[in-house]
């Protein structure tokens, strides 16, 4: 099967912040190993088909950092002039593959274990997508998780070992914490992980039916792919382009939705609270990294580039040093630091933080 490998590259990671930045954001830091999570990312993909199909879909401001993190061919590079979410960004990479390829759509930022299950899935998948589905993969989930989307799941598809496909009813956006404890104890809902499998042109049909003018657009593009012309067509084609996530555009209103439950560990590390899932805490529950002197304190992360962080009677909180600035909030809010981004970004002072 001719496998395509797709990372979509231009995530911003400002839940990572101040550590993640618009200039260096999370999938190039190395917070989770040695190696950074895109580097992770390509090193995973390398399994499934050879180099010259990989495909990553970045925006230009950040494809400096992709050459430098490890060799890549500049054709297996697709530069956004602009982002626009991951519904343009996929459609873009699937405008460079043939039509009977396969696409295995991959956020560059995501933690995968025992990726030998990960392999497997993504076969199974493959072997799901031929038939005309658009595959996504579920997590089942293990806490009534708020800052993930969710899919309900309905009858069986297709088994194969311990791999199950189920036929996706709907998708549900990041619900409340009643809802998602709800969720979780029914059974039938499954975490969203972001990661799709599915033929080119299964995907092309979809794209025709829900948005047959940018449609239209992408076949005019597509004539002037390797031509002097390229570079101007593909900016006019992000200009009237829709600003919308494939999760919107595609999967919320497709009929052939498989979702094969998956059997791998998975997160998508989506703030700092990831640390302590992945991270051994001390024994009054603190994550520490860098030097810490702390004294009653219990239940923080506490992150330093450079200088000793002293904490004294503190609980549930997180402190991030980096190399210009000190971030404090509590870890309840963890998952609102895009609401102080955007305070950050009215000050005229504040804005080179960002």
């Amino acid at each position: 099967m001719n496998v395509y490998p797709v990372v979509i590259a231009g995530g911003k990671g400002e839940r990572f912040w101040p550590k993640s930045r618009r200039s260096y954001p999370k999938q190039f830091l190395r917070l989770f190993g040695r190696y950074s999570l895109i580097s992770q990312t390509q090193r995973r993909i390398s399994h499934l088909a050879p180099p010259s199909f990989h495909r990553y879909v970045i925006p230009e401001e950040l494809a400096g950092l992709l050459f430098q993190e490890f060799k890549i061919h500049r054709s297996s590079v697709l530069i956004e002039p602009e982002g626009k979410n991951t519904f343009p960004a996929i459609c873009l990479a699937a405008a460079h593959l043939p039509a009977d390829g396969l696409m295995v759509v991959l956020p560059a930022d995501h933690i995968i274990r025992h990726e030998e299950k990960f392999y497997a899935a993504v076969q199974f998948a493959c072997g799901i997508a031929e038939k005309g589905f658009l595959v996504t993969f579920g997590i089942e989930p293990d806490r009534p998780e708020t800052g993930y989307g969710y899919i309900e799941i309905g009858d069986k598809i297709e088994e194969k070992e311990e791999m199950i496909a189920y036929q996706g009813i709907r998708f549900t956006e990041k619900p409340d914490l009643a809802t998602a404890e709800e969720y979780l104890a029914s059974k039938r809902f499954l975490w969203n992980s972001g990661m799709f499998v599915w033929r080119v042109a299964t995907f092309w049909q979809e794209v025709e039916r829900h948005f047959p003018d940018f449609f239209l657009s992408l076949l005019e593009f597509k004539r002037f792919i390797g031509t002097k012309d390229e570079k101007v067509k593909l900016k006019k084609l992000y200009e009237n382009s829709p600003s919308i996530s494939v999760d919107y555009a595609i999967m919320e209103k497709a009929e052939r939705i498989a979702v094969i439950k998956a059997n791998f560990q998975w997160d998508d590390v989506g703030s700092w609270l990831a640390l302590e899932r992945h991270f051994g805490k001390d024994k009054n529950g603190n994550i520490k990294f860098g030097q810490t002197f702390l004294l009653d304190t219990k239940d923080s992360i506490i992150y330093s580039d450079d200088i000793p962080i002293c904490g004294f009677s503190l609980s549930d909180i997180i402190i991030i040093k980096t190399k210009d600035l000190v971030f404090v909030c509590p870890k309840a809010k963890a998952g609102e630091i895009k609401k102080f981004l955007t305070f950050l970004a009215q000050d005229l002072k504040g804005r080179r933080f960002l």
